[in-house]
Parts: structure tokens; sequence; C-alpha cells
């Protein structure tokens, strides 16, 4: 054993079997540095006056990254389903159940987001709409809305 296998097993580095593989590790981080991007233009679009080219590049890079994120999301959540997770530290039984949890929602914010940014930029007329009941579900496009 040479002396970074033992300093990095003293400090609890998880070994291999322990850690998420590669692509799981590629759509992670691509997926958080598109979020920041699309964050962060939404938030720079604000210092640039209406109707100016710097206003609508900030637009533009916020739809474009958000639309990446969800074109990596499916991918990414797909990956997750058939390959599964490491196993979870030890600890509480509750504590590994609540981040099981977590990783599901913020899994469901990823795509969730986008897709819902997609369907209000829809225009009107292709928009559909239900409405259920206990019973039964009645759903119209916009052209046939009751």
């Amino acid at each position: 054993m040479n002396r970074l296998q033992s300093v990095s097993g003293a400090i609890g580095f998880p070994d291999a079997a322990r850690r998420y593989d590669g692509l799981a590790v590629f759509f992670h981080w691509s997926v958080f540095l598109l979020i920041a991007a699309a964050y962060a233009a939404i938030e720079l679009k604000g210092f640039a006056g209406k109707g100016t080219p710097a206003r609508a590049l900030a637009m533009a890079v916020h739809e474009w990254t958000g639309a990446l994120v969800l074109v990596l999301a499916v991918p990414r959540v797909l990956w997750r389903l058939v390959r599964g997770a490491p196993p979870a530290e030890p600890g509480p039984r509750w504590m590994q159940r609540v981040g099981e949890a977590m990783h599901w929602v913020l899994y469901l914010f990823i795509v969730a987001q986008p897709s819902s940014a997609c369907l209000r930029s829809m225009p009107a007329d292709m928009r559909w709409w239900c409405q259920c009941s206990v019973s039964r579900c009645r759903c119209w496009s916009a052209r046939t809305r009751p």
C-alpha cells in the first residue's frame, strides 16, 4: 500500500464500490452547472434594460440552459433507475430514508421545473386542461374549451 492509499483510507474516503459510476457523475455535474448557468442568466437579466440585446441574450441563455437541463434530466433519472445508487452511509434508518426521499424530490424538481417552463411558453391555443372528479376526468384544448 502506498502512502496515498493509506492516507485516503485513514480519512474515510469511500472505496469504488460506494461511489456513483462515471456517467452518473457526468450527469450530476452537467445538470448542476446548467442549473447554475440558468439561475445566473436570469439574475443578470435584471441588470439589463428592457429591450436591450444584453437582456435578450440573458433570456436566451436561461431558456437554452433550462432546455438542456431537461434533455439531460431524463437520461439521468433513467440511469439512476437502471444502475441504482451506492449503498447508504451507515447511520439511523430514518436518515437513510430521508436521504433517499430527498434525492427523488430533487430529481422531480430537475424534471418539473423546465417542463413547466416549456408548458408556460406554449401558445395558448395548443394548451390542454383537465378537470377530474372521483368518477371521471374531462380534458379539452383551448380550441374546444367549454
